[in-house]
């Protein structure tokens, strides 16, 4: 019998207006999985990527961070993972799609991961 513990389902929305979180759970999560939220996945999702909060719709910005990070190329249901295919990056904000990970890393923490597993997770998601 394992002795890991398997957290439930998890996602980090660092914005109250957010329209994608970012999947935490380790390996990431199959479609049909259900979050406290009720957000249901209609799709896999790895960990680290983004997934839709909401419908976005073709041309929506689609924001992390309160911010705007890129506009969705075409429909993107609730529960499908956001991708870079699918949408269009907002490179024009001078950052170059960069941004402080201290917020996502304390948000993990917050959720209920040890900071070593928040700041792996962070790392991973920097690198993608």
């Amino acid at each position: 019998m394992s002795t890991e513990k398997k957290l439930r389902p998890l996602y980090v929305q660092v914005h109250p207006l957010d329209t994608v979180a970012i999947l935490v759970n380790e390996g990431g999560l199959p479609a049909g999985t259900r979050f406290d939220s009720g957000l249901t996945l209609i799709e896999d999702v790895p960990e680290a990527h983004k997934v839709a909060l909401v419908d976005i719709r073709a041309g929506a910005p689609i924001l992390r961070y309160g911010s705007v990070i890129g506009y969705a190329k075409g429909d993107i249901a609730r529960g499908s993972w956001v991708h870079e295919d699918r949408m269009l990056e907002n490179l024009l904000e001078g950052s170059l799609g960069l941004v402080f990970s201290q917020p996502v890393l304390l948000a993990l923490v917050a959720a209920g991961l040890t900071r070593d597993d928040a700041y792996r997770i962070v790392q991973a998601a920097a690198r993608r």
